[in-house]
């Protein structure tokens, strides 16, 4: 049993949840929680471990709003954000952290193929698969790893919603991606 985060991309076609593969991988069950306290089960879509993205759908059609996606292509060093997310699981559900821009075009070992978005924004384990927000309220990034090595604190990595959206359409068109090999 694990938890995670996302958000709605799509409320016309099905409502559309995007959130990291790692949080869906290996479940034989998924239910979402939503802002109201209501459980929905949840079907995956399509995931992708190499992008580390998955895309998940529920069928209640009902009170949904989905979210602004912004450009993180236009994101700055110091710019403002805001880590929306469950960490811990439902007990700290819909809990807030900010935080700057600390960087742009990080790479992780093993953690996706993309080029992250540095945060000092808390992102703690339940925030993965949930949005990074500039504080005109749009997602510029997806939740996706906390740096883990004693002694530092305050650097977490998501994935740019600029770069992820093409992955994230295959996802929804076809199941799957399709990648270039490099």
């Amino acid at each position: 049993m694990g938890s995670g985060s996302g958000f709605i991309i799509d409320a016309h076609n099905g409502f559309f949840i995007v959130t990291n593969n790692h949080v869906i991988k290996g479940a034989q069950k998924l239910s979402v929680c939503l802002a109201d306290g209501n459980h929905e089960n949840a079907n995956v879509v399509g995931a992708d471990s190499r992008t580390d993205l998955a895309v998940i759908k529920i069928s209640n059609t009902s009170n949904l709003t989905e979210v602004e996606l912004g450009d993180s292509s236009r994101l700055q060093v110091g710019e403002p954000v805001v880590v929306i997310g469950n960490p811990g699981g439902e007990k700290f559900a819909g809990s807030v952290t900010t935080g700057v821009v600390s960087a742009m075009n990080r790479i992780v070992q093993d953690e996706s193929s993309f080029n992250l978005i540095q945060t000092d924004a808390a992102i703690n384990p339940g925030n993965s698969g949930g949005p990074l927000v500039n504080y005109l309220g749009q997602v510029i990034g997806i939740n996706s790893a906390k740096f883990l090595e004693t002694g530092i604190e305050g650097i977490g990595f998501a994935i740019p919603i600029t770069d992820a959206l093409p992955t994230i359409q295959q996802l929804i068109k076809n199941g799957r991606t399709s990648h270039v090999l490099e």
